[in-house]
């Protein structure tokens, strides 16, 4: 009896396994997940984060999921919680092999700690003779699964986001970005046309720096681990770019920053420091730190001393880490003419000629301050740190950090993050406002609202909703702004 119930059990989790080893997720009810691509929001606020495991239910009103967590031993514990079906599928993935092996052999013990009689297992009586078995049979008896329409060759590519819950449940601009569903490439074009500067500059984006910064975002997203795909950061950093360079203008600004990235001196410099870092070993900074315990041991350091010491060498060891990622992403980007360190200056920066080297040189300043936030702990997803860091862009990475985002252990959501620059006495706090406001207007899909400081008006290619009463979206810092417009609660 118990081997024919383990057996069943192993052929129909394999046979769960090989199934979406080739087939995009949609969950169903009874099949186990891991949350591996950010976190899940269920209606009544609880985060499941990446790393936790969870068993679909039941399908909940058409637009949603019933699931519960699943503990270490893959049994469900807790209540029954509920969230966006198109979140939840774009946040999992299928259990891989040693998962489903692990879940085999949990059940094992726990049918044996019951008192079943021994098991009849094949030759050999191991688990793993019977995996192997069950794993055999499931290959020979492949199910017939028909193709999704996410699956299908001929499916139009679109963003893996979700669709944020209902207006009636969540304020997107109070979500975490993660839940966002992003425009697609061509719904970024029409924004563009629609909220063009002029044609011609429009056209010298869509014939030259789009092209720039698809190849950048390629290697930008297996940069980060595929925990981003490539038409997010395509997305986020077009949004970034026609931000920051005044509708593909490129011009120089009153502050002294320059062409389409809008660098600084000090950008400047920061990227030309980051390329030219002597990147050294893991095992260097290894030495060191055994080198300074030695040093104590021997009582020539105090303790303190030591731990200054460590923390000097482990301060230096994750600057390493940034600029040897930073290096590696810049040398993953296609550049047709790459410039050495010594080159990158403030005419070269200017000359819109040069736009593959300023889009790369750009997606760095974003990477950097990613791996800042990572190495900071500060518990973020991928799309979160993101569009945090095009808010880093304009402010500086650890200017944002110190001003907008909230460091008290709460979920980071641009709400808050506006709510904070609002709060702030910092002198760009206006400025950044009204930048994040303007990126997230552009990288929402169906949010066609114009940049901030430019008119509604100059929008002819679409049709433009009333910004006082759209709930989902944030409102641009106006000292003036009609009384009967206000913040969004």
């Amino acid at each position: 009896m118990k081997a024919a119930f383990l057996k069943a059990l192993l052929c129909g989790l394999f046979i769960q396994f090989l199934i979406f080893q080739t087939h995009a997720v949609e969950v169903e009810a009874s099949f186990s997940y891991r949350v591996a691509h950010g976190s899940i929001e269920a209606s009544n606020g609880t985060i499941i984060n990446t790393g936790e495991y969870i068993q679909i239910e039941r399908d909940h009103n058409s637009w949603a999921v019933a699931f519960r967590r699943l503990d270490e031993r893959f049994r469900p514990v807790g209540p029954e919680l509920i969230a966006s079906r198109r979140w939840t599928e774009a946040a999992v993935e299928p259990l891989g092999i040693d998962e489903v092996v692990a879940m085999a052999i949990h059940m094992e013990e726990e049918v044996a700690a019951a008192g079943e009689p021994p098991c009849d297992c094949p030759p050999g009586g191991s688990m793993e003779a019977a995996v192997e078995q069950a794993l055999l049979e499931a290959m020979e008896n492949p199910v017939a699964v028909e193709p999704t329409p996410a699956s299908s060759p001929q499916a139009v590519t679109r963003s893996l986001r979700p669709e944020p819950r209902p207006a009636n449940l969540v304020n997107r601009a109070s979500a975490p970005p993660s839940s966002y569903l992003i425009k697609s490439s061509e719904d970024v074009d029409q924004y563009f046309a629609c909220h063009a500067y002029s044609q011609e500059m429009h056209l010298d984006y869509a014939s030259q720096y789009r092209s720039s910064i698809q190849r950048m975002s390629r290697a930008y997203a297996r940069a980060s681990g595929e925990s981003l795909n490539q038409e997010e950061v395509s997305t986020l950093m077009s949004c970034l770019l026609f931000r920051e360079s005044w509708g593909w203008r490129g011009i120089n600004s009153q502050s002294g920053a320059v062409g389409l990235g809008q660098f600084t001196g000090t950008a400047i410099e920061q990227v030309k420091t980051a390329l030219s870092y002597d990147v050294k070993s893991d095992g260097h900074y290894d030495r060191r730190d055994q080198i300074q315990r030695d040093e104590h041991q021997a009582g020539r350091l105090t303790v303190r001393e030591l731990e200054a010491n460590l923390e000097a060498i482990d301060n230096e060891r994750r600057k390493n880490e940034r600029f040897r990622e930073l290096q590696e992403l810049w040398n993953a980007i296609p550049i047709s003419n790459r410039p050495s360190p010594s080159q990158i200056n403030r005419s070269f920066m200017s000359e819109n000629a040069n736009h593959e080297a300023v889009i790369a040189l750009s997606s760095l300043v974003v990477r950097e301050c990613q791996i800042r936030y990572r190495q900071a702990e500060l518990g973020m997803d991928s799309m979160t740190s993101l569009l945090a860091c095009s808010g880093g862009y304009n402010m500086g990475s650890s200017g944002f950090m110190s001003e907008a985002l909230d460091r008290r252990g709460q979920p980071q959501s641009l709400e808050r993050w506006l709510a904070n620059l609002r709060g702030s006495n910092h002198d760009q706090r206006l400025e950044t406002h009204n930048h994040l406001v303007s990126i997230h207007r552009c990288m929402s899909e169906g949010e066609n609202f114009p940049q901030c400081g430019t008119r509604p008006e100059n929008c002819t290619a679409l049709a433009m909703a009333d910004q006082c009463q759209h709930n989902a979206d944030p409102e641009c810092w106006m000292e003036d702004r009609p009384r009967e417009c206000p913040w969004p609660r």
